[in-house]
This record gives structure tokens, sequence and C-alpha cells, in this order.
């Protein structure tokens, strides 16, 4: 894994990249993690993920095209 963040720290995120990383790849992850943010202050705002007891719920996870694990929804939604 390259970069990531977390919903409890909107606008936090890290990067760990490879040294052969082009400026591409840098804004590619930066970006993934625009969007995951986008979709964290929607949720404040509007409740996308209203309720989270079934969306961590194991017949609710998802499986991630990137990661290849199982994840909860509001981190697979976009």
């Amino acid at each position: 894994m390259f970069g990531g963040s977390v919903s409890s720290s909107i606008v936090v995120i890290w990067l760990h990249p490879p040294k052969h990383w082009k400026i591409e790849d840098y804004a590619e992850v930066i970006y993934q993690e625009f969007i995951h943010h986008c979709l964290y202050l929607d949720d404040m705002i509007y409740a996308i993920f209203t309720n989270q007891e079934i969306e961590n719920s194991p017949e609710a996870m998802t499986t991630s095209s990137i990661l290849t694990t199982k994840r909860s929804i509001d981190k697979e939604y976009h």
C-alpha cells in the first residue's frame, strides 16, 4: 500500500511512494484519497451511510478491487 487516509482525520493522508514513482503516480494516489475525503464529508453532512452496524456486518463487506480484501461498503463505494 502506497497511501491512505481515515475518516476520523479529514484532509490528512499518508504516502509511502517507491523511488520509481513519476508525478502521475503521486497525482493518482492523492486524487484517490481526495475522493475518499469527499465521501467522508458528504456522509457527515448528508448521512449517505446511515446504518454503520449493517454496513460493517460480514454480509455487507465487499472485496476491494485494489487491496483484494473484504472492506465495508463506505470504503469501497467510489
